[in-house]
């Protein structure tokens, strides 16, 4: 009888993970702040996962002097305060704690890893949107650059809405 308790009790605790996994998206939908980022796509195809867009936010890159930790030497999470600025948001600040954050700003968990001298790369997780099949072509526009409308939950987990063209 204690061996039927214990399966049942491990069976009950994996689809409670699935469900907090699962409810995490649906959560950035109903709590999250939509905001619009600049990006440059790129049309890459994969054999396996079909078309999507590459893309490259303005905020993928920053000085280190928005960094105020030790100096990032290999790939370190890291949170990434946004701000508006004619728009767009842009960064603000980036911190190793969770930051608290007021009115319009937001944030955004992070990987940041140095890049060139004095500049850290940022990966969101935000960096591919799949787009329907034989789609990803009308991206590759020469020049042309596209605002992304993303949703970010009060935890820092952002959601690609959509992406349109710059006006």
């Amino acid at each position: 009888m204690k061996k039927n308790k214990w399966w049942i009790s491990l069976i009950i605790l994996q689809v409670l993970v699935l469900f907090g996994i699962a409810g995490s998206y649906y959560g950035v939908d109903y709590f999250g702040k939509e905001i619009q980022l600049k990006t440059k796509p790129v049309d890459p195809t994969d054999v396996f996962s079909g078309d999507y867009v590459s893309l490259n936010y303005e905020i993928s890159d920053a000085p280190d002097s928005l960094w105020k930790g030790e100096p990032i030497k290999e790939p370190t999470p890291v949170y990434v305060v946004l701000a508006p600025e004619n728009g767009k948001y842009h960064i603000e600040k980036l911190t190793n704690r969770s930051p608290d954050v007021s009115g319009s700003q937001v944030y955004l968990k992070a990987k940041a890893t140095p890049s060139m001298v004095g500049m850290l790369h940022l990966e969101y997780g935000l960096e591919r949107f799949y787009v329907e099949e034989n789609t990803g072509k009308k991206f590759e526009e020469p020049g042309q650059e596209y605002s992304v409308a993303v949703k970010v939950a009060p935890w820092g987990k952002g959601v690609i809405q959509k992406i349109q063209p710059e006006k």
